[in-house]
């Protein structure tokens, strides 16, 4: 029936309804998946699944008032869960964070790390996440990457210099924000 509901296999539907159930048992939930188009659709299933569920969806494509709107509404606690995307991975201050759900393998121990941490933000609290993998294979990688971060290893980082191509993003980014930026602002 819940699989009808959300025109999907039975087993999609047994991971939105765990999602679900997470997301009803605490306070405040992040949401995370590996990409916008699945940030997308699992906040529509959740949508349809359980319309009362107080979910919403945060990446990088959408404007910057929705982004600011819903990271508001969720530490105003108006909002449940964001499923988001790695947009809300650093340096958003969005409030405290009860549960971690990671949809899919996160691919990367770094990745799992961050995300995961952005939950039990005090000094009585421990971080906590759950990740919802999608088939045997998914939970196989996902399985070795968890059991890689209990051990506390975690992938070399890499650091790139003169990365013209991040300042030239930042320069255009800037120049959307306020068309005619003077330069000195710009190199501020």
């Amino acid at each position: 029936l819940i699989a009808d509901k959300i025109a999907a296999t039975p087993e999609i539907a047994a991971r939105i309804r765990r999602i679900r159930d997470l997301i009803r048992e605490r306070k405040s939930v992040l949401t995370f998946t590996n990409t916008r188009e699945f940030s997308e659709i699992l906040s529509s299933r959740l949508k349809i699944f359980d319309k009362n569920l107080p979910v919403e969806t945060h990446h990088s494509s959408l404007s910057r008032d929705v982004r600011v709107s819903a990271e508001r509404d969720f530490r105003d606690g108006r909002i449940k869960s964001l499923i988001c995307t790695s947009s809300l991975e650093l340096g958003i201050d969005i409030g405290s964070i009860d549960l971690v759900i990671q949809y899919m393998s996160p691919r990367q121990v770094s990745k799992l790390l961050q995300r995961i941490g952005r939950s039990g933000h005090s000094l009585e609290k421990t971080s906590e996440g759950v990740i919802v993998s999608t088939d045997a294979d998914d939970c196989l990688e996902a399985a070795a990457i968890a059991s890689l971060a209990l051990k506390g290893w975690m992938e070399p980082t890499k650091t790139y210099g003169i990365a013209l191509d991040v300042l030239a993003n930042q320069i255009l980014g800037l120049s959307l924000d306020e068309y005619k930026i003077p330069v000195e602002k710009a190199y501020k």
